[in-house]
């Protein structure tokens, strides 16, 4: 479960107004050094551990942002070329190309820290419910909290999987290949479960879609 409870001024303050506050935050994304974005990052996660949640919070940032991150410089610092090389032992590496990667990975970072501390400090239920008190349509709340439900339930779902599987005697720790393999096993029903329901949601989402966006013209079946 993406939500946490706790005190503070996170909690406090309406769920509409932290989503108002995305929209600086959006802005700075695009005219924003590297270092600022992440000092920017840090100062977000510096005020969610103040509510209480800043182990929760660097833990969800590293299992998200370390993967993508060796991938960035991976890729822009080592595989493609950009400018002039350095060579570093074996390597090649672009100090262009790994700027180039520093102000995604700052990006990707100062996003990822302010969605969470909106998630992880604001009920679902709080949030549909300011919403309509703002006068947004209640198909639109709908379809603006949907996402994070259904984040919810998978994440419900994975721990269900994983309590089964340890009832069954199919440990979680050892080494990175038993790890890999019990994940397998997570991970695959997770990944069918999506796909048999994802008809279903679709079908629901559309069918509000009208209800959200009055204007929205129909979309007429081929035949």
């Amino acid at each position: 479960m993406l939500y946490q409870s706790g005190r503070g001024v996170l909690y406090r303050a309406n769920p509409v107004t932290k989503l108002v506050l995305l929209l600086p935050a959006l802005a700075f994304l695009v005219v924003a050094p590297a270092w600022l974005l992440a000092v920017a990052g840090c100062a977000v996660w510096a005020a969610g551990a103040g509510a209480g949640i800043g182990v929760s919070m660097a833990r969800r940032l590293l299992l998200v942002l370390l993967p993508i991150g060796v991938g960035l410089f991976a890729v822009h610092g080592v595989l493609l070329p950009s400018g002039t090389a350095l060579a570093v032992g074996p390597l090649e590496i672009y100090p262009d190309g790994v700027a180039r990667a520093s102000l995604i990975f700052a990006r990707l970072f100062l996003a990822l820290a302010v969605g969470l501390v909106i998630v992880m400090t604001t009920r679902l239920a709080d949030l549909a419910d300011a919403l309509e008190a703002k006068g947004v349509p209640s198909a639109l709340s709908f379809l603006m909290t949907a996402p994070l439900a259904m984040a919810e339930t998978v994440a419900a779902e994975g721990r269900a999987l994983k309590e089964a599987l340890q009832v069954r005697g199919v440990g979680m720790r050892g080494g990175p290949l038993k790890q890999l393999r019990a994940m397998s096993f997570i991970v695959m029903p997770l990944v069918r479960n999506q796909l048999t329901y994802a008809g279903p949601r679709a079908r629901a989402g559309r069918a509000w879609l009208p209800l959200a966006f009055p204007t929205h013209a129909p979309v007429r079946a081929r035949r």
